[in-house]
């Protein structure tokens, strides 16, 4: 175990991100797309790269889920010609499902 000192600013942006997206996986790539996607206005398009070996249907996945965490309702589209998936915010606020009546 190492102990090293760091700044009262950076503890606190730290826990600001992590409280912020708390339902989201940390990992440095959906980190990076949840950032990304809230950064972005309606009518703003990105894509994302992907191996030729990865599984395009996740990495949309990936998106919505970063999407519902800022609250943004996307439409992603897969290019599987240019491996990468493009993506769009869109104005209309997110569809709730309805609960069952049981």
């Amino acid at each position: 175990m190492r102990i090293e000192n760091v700044s009262l600013r950076e503890v606190q942006e730290v826990w600001e991100t992590n409280h912020r997206y708390s339902a989201a996986s940390r990992t440095p790539e959906m980190v990076a797309l949840i950032d990304s996607l809230a950064k972005m206005d309606v009518g703003q398009a990105k894509a994302i790269g992907y191996a030729p070996g990865r599984n395009p249907s996740n990495v949309k996945l990936q998106v919505q889920k970063a999407a519902k965490v800022v609250g943004k309702n996307v439409h992603a589209v897969i290019d599987e010609s240019n491996h990468r998936v493009m993506f769009s915010v869109l104005d209309r606020p997110m569809r709730r499902r309805r609960r069952a009546n049981s």
